[in-house]
């Protein structure tokens, strides 16, 4: 293994990968030229779902005008010919959880203060936390909150799943103290899809969001209003964001959906980009990757990672990613090397 090593690209005759194009990015890095095994060897993309895209754009497979700006970058010199550009959707199907941020407040809630617990912890934490492995020190900052999930059947008769998760501290301008912020994330059933894109200087970009869907929305505001619904019950309970007398649709109406406040509502579970399917983009399909996960008009390249799910599930991915690369290890050794 080569640590502190990018991959630039990988070089191919027609659909046959036959070396990576490596850069040392720091110290005990490797910069040259990896040749695959002959006739056995293969290549297995494992960059997520912007550093999957780049290299096959890199690489010459992507959408035409995906390729046309990588050829007009400084690559151009290193870039496959046009005659064997393989055109497939990647980077398109760009998938996130939306999230939005609801927030409350009640007497007996109590905010931990972690970011002074860094240098100057309460004493009784830490050594409870050095000793036995327990107390406030031994959570996930900031604390370990309650998870919620609901399914909603949304205006267009979709089924959409919400998870909530919750932390206590304040957002929105809301103050720590006696807040907690529950964060509602849209996930299975989702119809919203992005793109992400390649820049001049061989950046990766997300050109079009995957949020804004009506439909989603009006789904997360039945789920909002579900929720203020539910809490109103609760003796002392405050509710900030939205207020008791602003419906989840109002709410939604009041938090934009532009690059400017995206840090706000993403959840930074990007997936999708190299999308799996048995729909090929070779023919005016959707999909960059087959059953198997090797890439359509290639027999030795493999994606493996979060670009190749089709949609966002219920929760968050990290476990499921790791659930599809194992199942992909063995259908990738399943197959007759260069078939």
């Amino acid at each position: 293994m080569w640590l502190n090593t990018s991959v630039e690209r990988i070089n191919r005759v027609g659909g046959h990968a036959t070396s990576l194009d490596l850069l040392a990015t720091n110290n005990g890095g490797y910069t040259g030229t990896l040749n695959l095994t002959a006739n056995t060897g293969r290549v297995i993309l494992a960059a997520g779902a912007f550093g999957t895209p780049k290299i096959l754009f890199r690489s010459g497979i992507g959408p035409t005008d995906m390729l046309q700006v990588v050829n007009s970058s400084t690559d151009a010199s290193k870039m496959i010919s046009s005659s064997s550009w393989i055109d497939l959707p990647v980077g398109y199907n760009l998938d996130d959880h939306l999230n939005t941020d609801t927030v409350i407040s009640h007497p007996n809630v109590s905010y931990y203060d972690w970011p002074a617990a860094w240098d100057t912890p309460i004493a009784a934490d830490a050594s409870n936390y050095l000793q036995s492995r327990i107390g406030p020190l031994a959570q996930a900052a900031p604390n370990i909150g309650p998870m919620m999930w609901e399914e909603i059947i949304g205006p267009d008769g979709i089924v959409r799943q919400m998870q909530w998760t919750s932390r206590v501290e304040g957002s929105g301008g809301e103050p720590n103290g006696n807040t907690m912020t529950l964060s509602l994330y849209l996930g299975r059933g989702q119809l919203s899809r992005g793109r992400t894109t390649i820049a001049k200087g061989l950046n990766m970009v997300v050109s079009t969001l995957p949020y804004g869907d009506t439909n989603d929305l009006a789904s997360v505001a039945i789920a909002i209003d579900h929720m203020k619904e539910a809490l109103s019950t609760i003796p002392n309970i405050t509710l900030l964001l939205p207020p008791a007398n602003m419906t989840g649709a109002d709410y939604l109406a009041s938090l934009p959906l532009t690059y400017a406040n995206i840090g706000a509502r993403r959840a930074n579970h990007w997936l999708g980009t190299a999308k799996m399917g048995t729909d090929s983009g070779l023919t005016g399909g959707t999909s960059v990757v087959d059953l198997n996960t090797k890439v359509y008009g290639t027999n030795n390249i493999f994606v493996v990672d979060a670009s190749i799910f089709p949609g966002m599930p219920s929760t968050n991915p990290s476990a499921l990613i790791v659930v599809a690369a194992e199942k992909a290890s063995e259908k990738i050794l399943a197959l007759r090397p260069g078939s």
